[in-house]
């Protein structure tokens, strides 16, 4: 098996031109070329002796490019998933600049509106293209378009977890580097956590020196920041229940980029991250926890592993 991608654009209704286009590489498990028109073409079949494949969607950080998550990808391509990650340029960002986005509804970011709609203005039109993709071509069939897991680093790992209960094939959400704190520019009071109410399983990880979030701590109202705090007060407050399928795992040494793999330092505020120790390893690691949390299987071997600092589940 090797992983082998195919590219998309999906027009925005709404959107101004330029603004109005995304970007999708979706990547799937493939054989090797049978063929010259396939070697000539370099477009290679799926492998799809187990297809439909549960399908990955990862929301990127502001101003990471989608490249950092193909390690993720192959990771997971590898073990049978199709993953998509996409590329959205927007003129929204603070102060009209122009950049990379996750996708955020801001009308539904304020302490006003929060919980009256999906926070993630990219997802539903990703959900209905991957609907054509499914439905003829090169992967038609091969997509589990009922077993969708979201992803997210960042910001767009908050979108992640805002937004689950909004579209009912998500099964399950990830997020690395993420919380769900609400800003006070927003309106938020101060150290303010937005409620996950999403019923679904929910794995949040992060590392315990990332220097981006601890810089942020000013955002939410906090007059100080462990880079920790984030996570655990969304992992403690935001979910509530006890279905023993929502984990916490804080990697020991990972910062903020851990998880984009190669590394952009001209774009995002990678300059205000910590330095990092045991990246590879922590990948490796998070690549396998991943998965097996797609999958529905039981976290707690990880619990103990010297590459974890902090493991709680609910």
């Amino acid at each position: 098996m090797t992983t082998r991608a195919i590219f998309r654009a999906i027009h925005i209704e709404g959107k101004p031109a330029p603004f109005d286009t995304i970007f999708l590489k979706i990547f799937y498990p493939a054989f090797a070329p049978q063929d010259d028109t396939e070697r000539n073409s370099g477009i290679l079949a799926p492998d799809a002796q187990h297809a439909p494949f549960p399908v990955v969607l990862i929301l990127n950080g502001v101003n990471c490019p989608p490249e950092a998550y193909g390690w993720l990808a192959q990771s997971l391509c590898e073990r049978g998933f199709v993953f998509v990650s996409f590329q959205w340029i927007t003129n929204e960002l603070p102060g009209g600049m122009q950049g990379l986005t996750p996708g955020i509804d801001v009308k539904f970011m304020n302490y006003e509106n929060y919980g009256k709609g999906a926070t993630g203005s990219a997802i539903q039109p990703i959900l209905d293209d991957l609907e054509m993709v499914n439905s003829e071509g090169l992967l038609e069939s091969c997509l589990d378009l009922e077993n969708i897991s979201l992803g997210g680093h960042s910001a767009g790992g908050s979108i992640a977890l805002m937004n689950a209960e909004f579209f009912s094939q998500v099964k399950s959400v990830f997020a690395y580097g993420a919380h769900t704190q609400g800003s006070t520019i927003m309106g938020f009071p101060p150290d303010y956590v937005c409620p996950i109410t999403s019923e679904k399983p929910i794995l949040m990880l992060g590392g315990n020196n990332d220097g981006v979030i601890t810089w942020s701590a000013r955002r939410y109202g906090k007059t100080e920041e462990d880079c920790t705090i984030s996570l655990k007060q969304t992992f403690e407050k935001a979910i509530g229940g006890t279905r023993n399928d929502r984990y916490l795992a804080i990697f020991d040494g990972a910062n903020h980029f851990t998880f984009a793999h190669p590394q952009d330092t001209t774009t995002g505020r990678p300059f205000l991250d910590f330095a990092p120790k045991n990246n590879t390893e922590h990948r490796r690691i998070m690549a396998e926890m991943i998965a097996d949390f797609i999958v529905g299987k039981d976290l707690a071997r990880f619990a103990n592993n010297e590459n974890i600092a902090i493991f709680e589940r609910k």
